[in-house]
């Protein structure tokens, strides 16, 4: 006999893989904007970012939630590395300045 909890369960699914990857989608697209708006351009690894949360949703409700974390967080700490040499490789090619103007 069902009585249904395997339907609520699989509800349940769905509305914690919305949460952890909507979370982690609202994440990137907020900085993508703010980066945008501040330095002009738009982070190729954030659009990246949303495009695997997006493609990992139709399979998320199927995964147990710590499965979706892990993905959802690995797909950040990729972005956070991503921007993390970009920064690195930018700040190698241009020498900074000292606090008192001089060089």
């Amino acid at each position: 006999m069902s009585n249904g909890s395997s339907s609520n369960r699989a509800s349940a699914g769905r509305a914690m893989a919305a949460l952890v990857l909507g979370g982690a989608g609202l994440v990137l697209c907020g900085r993508a904007v703010l980066e945008y708006e501040v330095y002009e351009r738009l982070p190729l690894s954030h659009v990246l970012g949303v495009v695997v949360t997006i493609a990992l949703a139709p399979v998320a409700p199927h995964l147990p939630g710590l499965a979706v974390s892990v993905a959802a967080g690995l797909v950040l700490l990729g972005v956070a590395a991503t921007e993390f040499l970009r920064a690195r490789r930018r700040a190698k090619r241009k020498p900074g300045r000292s606090r008192c103007g001089r060089a």
